[in-house]
């Protein structure tokens, strides 16, 4: 980790820069935490480790790193999910019960048969990731 003092204004706890990373990315808080410790090693953002505690995090820096545009995804998930967006427009999935993976797996694999073979906790990774986005 870079031991600059942040710069650019005011700095933020470890704390609050994890939550807002959370709140910003629909992260878990350990993903919260660890994309703040890896942007830090990276040197993307300078900050200031504290004893007892995660780094100091410049907030102009974070967010800034926060708005960064994305890295376009590729892999079977955006597929799944720009599927997902077509049968369900701002809506959840259902639940299994009411459909269940299974069908929604045939589904996908008619619809894209570049999708195959279709392992269950991509499918779920991808149902999730959609969920956090119309919630």
């Amino acid at each position: 980790m870079q031991q600059d003092e942040p710069s650019h204004g005011a700095s933020l706890s470890f704390q609050l820069a994890a939550e807002q990373v959370e709140r910003r990315l629909g992260y878990s808080w350990g993903r919260a935490q660890k994309a703040i410790l890896d942007a830090c090693k990276r040197g993307e953002f300078p900050s200031r480790h504290r004893f007892g505690s995660g780094p100091d995090i410049s907030e102009a820096h974070l967010r800034s790193w926060l708005d960064r545009p994305n890295k376009p995804r590729t892999g079977k998930r955006p597929r799944i999910i720009a599927y997902l967006a077509e049968m369900f427009p701002n809506q959840r999935v259902p639940e299994p019960a009411h459909y269940s993976r299974m069908t929604l797996k045939a589904d996908l694999l008619n619809w894209d048969r570049s999708l195959s073979p279709l392992d269950v906790d991509t499918l779920k990774s991808a149902i999730d990731e959609w969920s956090i986005r119309t919630s």
